[in-house]
């Protein structure tokens, strides 16, 4: 297996997903059609309102990370406090640790004996290794299912930043790129698939600030409406690359220990 997999495909789903994978001013302009302000608001409280309130979550996944025609299996434990930090345990499939990471809003610490990796630094840096636009936002968001921006998750930034996309087939919730509140301080847009009849995420799209896609991400639930699977695909031209993540178990809880030892 080359080292260009081992490095950037085992990053990237940590980060990413489990190894390297919540009124302010809101414009009347949106993307297509005669939507009103109270539409693109409706739609955000509607898709928040079905997601359960928490504060701390444990995931236990596996699933496999996909490159060209190489392949490997994973298992992993993500434990999240919610909108603080995010720890993730990654082995292979026989029970071998591949991967570890802790991540902040602020920063981002990676270790693999395995793979010979030791880093830290903050959200820049880690966009630099990995060649993707990829902060915290994100990666809370794609684990949990739930709406974000580059520019923060609280109401105040989806209610500024995102507008309803209708068309025949779908429901859509995008970033608004014609934002007039100063300089546009995206740094990646966002394009929601929603189900029509429950208001539950059914797939994510992100592209990055020069118009290129980057990442499509399809959640698949069970009939109770609770998380089974994530896909995430590269779409990028220079790379075939893709994520399948199982959800074994969820469990949302008031308290979970979340030991790392930095360094």
């Amino acid at each position: 297996m080359g080292n260009r997999f081992k490095y950037k495909g085992y990053i990237f789903l940590i980060v990413l997903a489990i190894l390297t994978l919540d009124g302010c001013h809101v414009f009347k302009k949106t993307v297509s059609g005669a939507k009103s302000v109270s539409d693109d608001e409706n739609l955000v409280r509607k898709i928040v309102n079905t997601q359960p309130a928490w504060k701390f979550m444990e995931l236990r996944l596996t699933g496999k990370a996909i490159e060209d025609d190489q392949r490997i299996g994973i298992m992993g434990t993500v434990k999240m406090e919610k909108d603080k930090q995010i720890f993730v345990l990654l082995r292979s499939m026989i029970g071998i640790e591949l991967a570890r990471v802790y991540a902040n809003r602020d920063s981002v610490w990676v270790i693999s004996k395995m793979l010979g990796i030791k880093e830290r630094g903050d959200w820049k840096l880690a966009v630099g290794k990995l060649g993707y636009p990829v902060d915290f936002n994100a990666i809370q968001g794609i684990l949990v299912q739930s709406l974000f921006t580059s520019t923060g998750d609280q109401m105040t930034d989806l209610l500024d930043n995102l507008v309803v996309k209708t068309d025949r087939d779908s429901l859509r919730l995008v970033s608004n790129t014609n934002l007039k509140s100063g300089i546009n301080k995206n740094k990646y847009f966002i394009d929601f698939l929603i189900n029509k009849v429950n208001f539950m995420i059914d797939g994510t799209k992100i592209r990055d600030i020069n118009g290129q896609w980057i990442a499509d991400i399809t959640y698949l639930y069970n009939k109770e409406n609770l998380i089974k699977k994530v896909e995430l695909k590269g779409i990028d031209s220079e790379r075939n690359f893709a994520v399948d993540l199982n959800v074994v178990k969820r469990d949302l809880k008031d308290f979970i220990e979340i030991n790392f030892d930095k360094f």
